[in-house]
This record gives C-alpha cells, sequence and structure tokens, in this order.
C-alpha cells in the first residue's frame, strides 16, 4: 500500500539522488519524473501528450498546491480522477472532471476558467469522502464521494497546442480548515496529537483516554519532549493526565481510527493500536541523538 505523506523514508528505488531523508512540507518539483526536460525559468514546459508525475504515490487526507500557468488552455491534473481540466480546450468556462469516484460531475458558470499566460496557485485537497479544488484562493469545485481507496501519484499534463509551464508542486497534509470543515459531509472532524523528542535509544508512548504515558526501555532517556506544544519532563514525570488542558483532547479521540499523519526522524517511528489506544515507538539505533516528531490523527468521538 502506499504511504501516507507522513510516513516519510521514501523508498530508494523510487527516489531520485537529492530527495531528502526526512521530510514534513516540502518542493516537490525536483522529485517529479516524466517529461521534465524542457525547462525555462525555473519551471517544467509540458505540451502535446507530454506528463510529469510525483515519485511516489499519495492516500488522502492530502493537499495539493500547484503553481502553474497556461498559454491559451488545458491545464489538467490527475489525482483521484483521470483528470480534471481547467480551461478546457472545448469550453474554457466549464470545470471538467473524468474517471474516478466524482466522474462526470463537471461543473460550468465559470468554474474551470483561469488567467492565461499567468501562474495561477492551485489548490487540490482530497479527503477520505470529499474533494475540493481551489484556484487563486477562491473555491472552484467541491464534491462528495468515496475517495478513501485512492492510492496514485499526481500527475499534470496538457493537450492539443497548448503549453503548461509548472514551477511548484508541494504536497501536504490537510488542515479542516481547507478542507471539508462545515461542509456537512459524513466524514468527521479529526483530533491530532504531536510528540516531538531528542531521542537517543528506545522509548515508548502510549496514548489512550486516560493521558499519554512514557516508557524509556534503552540508552540516554529522552530531552526537549513536547507534547502538542507543551514541555515534558518525561523522567522526572512519565505520566500525564488527560485533565490536563493540553491533553484534553485526547479524551475526545476515537483510537479505533489513529493513524500516522506525519512523521520525522532518522531511524525508526512506528504506531500500533493496544487496548483502548496506541503505542508510538521510537528506535533511534544511530549513534548519538536525533531529532524526531510524529503527529497522530483520529476521528472525533
Amino acid at each position: 500500500a502506499a504511504p501516507t505523506l507522513a510516513e516519510s523514508r521514501r523508498s530508494s528505488s523510487t527516489s531520485p539522488t537529492t530527495a531528502p531523508s526526512t521530510w514534513r512540507e516540502n518542493e516537490w518539483l525536483s522529485h517529479m519524473v516524466g517529461d521534465i526536460k524542457n525547462q525555462s525559468s525555473g519551471a517544467i514546459v509540458l505540451k502535446k501528450n507530454e506528463r510529469i508525475r510525483t515519485d511516489r504515490p499519495f492516500r488522502p487526507p492530502i493537499t495539493f498546491k500547484i503553481q502553474a500557468k497556461t498559454d491559451s488552455s488545458d491545464i489538467r491534473f490527475a489525482y483521484a480522477c483521470d483528470q480534471m481540466i481547467f480551461n478546457w480546450g472545448n469550453d474554457t468556462k466549464q470545470f471538467r472532471i473524468d474517471g474516478g469516484p466524482a466522474n462526470g460531475r463537471h461543473k460550468p458558470g465559470g468554474a474551470g476558467e483561469v488567467p492565461t499566460n499567468q501562474f495561477v496557485n492551485f489548490e487540490l485537497t482530497v479527503w477520505p469522502d470529499e474533494m475540493v479544488v481551489k484556484a487563486n484562493g477562491k473555491e472552484r469545485y467541491r464534491a462528495s464521494a468515496d475517495f478513501s481507496k485512492v492510492e496514485q501519484p499526481l500527475s499534470i499534463f496538457t493537450a492539443g497546442d497548448a503549453a503548461v509551464s509548472v514551477r511548484s508542486v508541494v504536497p501536504s497534509v490537510p488542515t479542516l480548515a481547507s478542507g471539508n470543515q462545515g461542509s456537512g459531509g459524513p466524514f468527521k472532524q479529526q483530533a491530532v496529537i504531536e510528540i516531538s523528542a531528542r531521542i537517543d535509544g528506545d522509548d515508548v508512548v502510549t496514548l489512550d483516554s486516560s493521558g499519554a504515558h512514557w516508557k524509556h526501555t534503552a540508552f540516554s532517556w529522552p530531552t526537549q519532549v513536547t507534547i502538542n506544544g507543551s514541555p515534558w519532563n518525561v523522567k522526572n514525570k512519565p505520566e500525564r493526565s488527560s485533565d490536563d488542558n493540553t491533553l484534553r483532547v485526547l479524551q475526545t479521540m476515537d483510537f479505533s481510527t489513529a493513524h500516522v499523519i506525519e512523521k520525522v526522524g532518522r531511524d525508526q517511528v512506528t504506531m500500533e493500536k493496544v487496548g483502548d489506544g496506541v503505542q508510538i515507538k521510537f528506535d533511534d539505533s544511530s549513534g548519538g541523538a536525533g531529532e524526531y516528531s510524529v503527529k497522530i490523527a483520529a476521528t472525533q468521538k
């Protein structure tokens, strides 16, 4: 299965030599594959049947922020569909979407029209049950459907005689504000817990509705530990109650839906479900201490 954005170590079989070993929200243009040879002023230029794509697939929830322009028509993206089209050659005002869960649910009335010969900021957010597309900060398209099984790279291409230039591609984990908050859809709001620390050895954190529980198992005690931004001296106080304002969110989380949305670290960070909660394991086998962070999201009860 494709990793989520947060599962940060990319396979050596797909990673360019310049790829970062760990990442959060990064410019992805230098890691696109396909027809990348034609470049001008820092942008990849696509013509006729040329196409570029991310060097790995992604699963929802995901946001792609893309800066692209066309000299005439047909800026085309493919993620959670076969294609979505801005400035469609047959009707520039219609937003087209073909294939995927929202197949054929096109939107007329100017939703698909963008300026020519100037870069446009596109934002494509896909949740498990909803897609939202924006151009220059304005919502152009929204569709509710089952996107939970989407697992594909983002592709960018054009058609006809158009020339499309792409100068930025940034994947990121979306926030509720940029996704479906208030949409009325069935996808529940998510609560997030973030833990960061300097780890030198093996440590296990258990999260459940009662609180957070740290267990140190090997080598040096971790330092600079924070949980949701609050400092935590895990050596002196390994237990923190969810009655603490910082951790009250734990009381709202359905841990059966918990998943990693972001992690950073030079060695291993894993999560598994145990009982009514989850365990996060840090395994730092390299010399000295390393920086680690992990974000866990779960739907709210």
